[in-house]
Parts: structure tokens; C-alpha cells; sequence
């Protein structure tokens, strides 16, 4: 098939007309880390890296380690990735423990800004000695009703109720 361009036009304008009809979304992987007394690990995020944030508003904000999938990886690859990069530790094992939809936006050059899927994991990892990168500017082991009230700026209610009945 030969592309003239009236039919690239066309493609174009189809591109730009569902970009506003679908949303768009990155998948990002967390990972829950719980150390021997059950407490789980909250990292403070850096408030430099959350200038990409639509909405935003300038307070702290805590999360657990993960990332973004990037094209070509698996989900098992970049959560084991993320864990390295952002506490030093590395997994051994994980399970789903939920999947949900992010309120967070992120800026994005083509569509403006896109959703966050995130698949939520329950893990265990090799050691509990804690070496942060530069996305992160502390970490706390809390306690998981403690970690969910944190975690409520990013994570919908339901989740933050489902970590907070951990034991």
C-alpha cells in the first residue's frame, strides 16, 4: 500500500481525535517491603522529582520503592530493578497484592498528561540495610495503618484500608 499524504493526514487527525476520547496510561510497579516486626517501608520522595506531577501541590509526599515499566521490560523485571535502585535491596520473591489507578497525573509531551496504572506487590527481599538513591531524601519502617495515612496523598482509600489491615 502506497501512504499519499492525504491518507497521513487523515491517520494524523484520527491520532489527535483519540487521544482526547481514550486516556492514556503508564504502568508502574510498588513494592510493598516488610521488615521482621512487620513494619513496611515508606520512602519520602524528594520533592525535585515531583515536578512532573500535574496537581501537585507543594506537600511532602511518601511512597513505596518502584517505577514506571518501560518499553521492551517485564513487570518482574523493572520491580526488581526499581527495588535495587531505590532502596539497595533485592528480591527474592513477590506476590500481587492489588492493582489500581493512581489520581497522580503525569506530564507527558504528546498527550499532555497521562494516567498511572500501579500493580502493587507484596515482597521479600534479601537484607533490610536500606541505601537510598537521589529520588528519595529519607525512609521510615512504619507500622501498616501508620504507612497507609501516608500513602493516601497518592494511593486511593481502598488500597491504603487494604494496607493498613496488614499484620
Amino acid at each position: 500500500m502506497r501512504y499519499t499524504g492525504a491518507t497521513t493526514a487523515r491517520w494524523g487527525l484520527k491520532l489527535k481525535f483519540n487521544l482526547f476520547m481514550e486516556d492514556l496510561y503508564n504502568l508502574g510497579v510498588k513494592a510493598i517491603i516488610r521488615n521482621n516486626d512487620g513494619r513496611i517501608l515508606i520512602l519520602k520522595v524528594d520533592k525535585r522529582e515531583l515536578m512532573n506531577r500535574k496537581g501537585w501541590n507543594g506537600e511532602e509526599m511518601y511512597d513505596l520503592p518502584g517505577g514506571r515499566v518501560e518499553r521492551g521490560k517485564t513487570v518482574e523485571d523493572t520491580l526488581k530493578a526499581e527495588i535495587e535502585e531505590e532502596t539497595g535491596l533485592t528480591l527474592l520473591k513477590s506476590k500481587v497484592f492489588a492493582m489500581t489507578m493512581s489520581a497522580a497525573r503525569l506530564k507527558n509531551s504528546l498527550a499532555g498528561d497521562v494516567g498511572l496504572i500501579l500493580a502493587i506487590y507484596e515482597v521479600e527481599v534479601d537484607n533490610k540495610n536500606i541505601r537510598l538513591n537521589k529520588e528519595n531524601v529519607g525512609y521510615e519502617w512504619m507500622a501498616p495503618k501508620e504507612a497507609a495515612e501516608k500513602l493516601l496523598t497518592k494511593y486511593p482509600k481502598d488500597v491504603c484500608e487494604k494496607i493498613a489491615k496488614l499484620n
